[in-house]
Parts: C-alpha cells; structure tokens; sequence
C-alpha cells in the first residue's frame, strides 16, 4: 500500500470534506491516508475569507481557536506515529463540528 498524506486542518470544512470522500476511496485505491495535522489559526489568525457573512465568520473564528486543542493532541500522536489514532479523533471532532450526512451543495 501506498502512503497518501493530507494536511487536514480540523476547523476547515474542505479538509472534513475530503478526509470523508479519502477515507471511503483510500482502501478500495490500495492507499493508506495519513493525516498531517494543519492549523488554519496559526496561518491566518483571526483573518477570515473576504466576503464571508458575520455569523458564518464568526463561527469559523471559533472553531479554529477551538481546534488548537485537537492539533496539540494530534502533534503528540504524531511524534509516536499513531497515525490512526490521528485520524479517528479528527473524524471524532469533526464529525461534532460539520453536518453529518452526505455533502450539502
């Protein structure tokens, strides 16, 4: 099998979007996903994309501060290599943060 690594922000819907859609393919590919884990908050800060509504920009402030948590835990994973520990709590988080269900257009 062959390594795929993703850097995969928890508190960023695309990276959710594509850890879901990775993690059904991967296996069926012959590939292995390794999750690197990517703070958004310690790129931008509280920077937000331009033209996000408030309440929308407010939430994703949140949630980026919220996620430093996760990525402190998922960087101590990472020193042991526990890489499917990594990925079972970043679908844990995610899947409480992002809708459930199939992806919404």
């Amino acid at each position: 099998m062959k390594d795929l690594v993703l850097a995969a922000a928890p508190a960023c819907p695309w990276s959710w979007l594509t850890v879901r859609w990775l993690t059904a393919v991967a296996p069926q590919r012959g590939l292995t996903l390794r999750l690197q884990p990517y703070s958004l908050w310690l790129r931008d800060g509280e920077t937000q994309a331009a033209g996000l509504p408030d309440f929308i920009a407010a939430i994703a402030l949140e949630t980026s501060r919220q996620s430093l948590r996760v990525l402190r835990v998922c960087a101590a994973l990472a020193t042991e290599s526990r890489y499917a520990d990594i990925e079972h709590l970043y679908v844990e988080w995610a899947s409480r943060v992002f809708v459930p269900g199939p992806p919404q257009a």
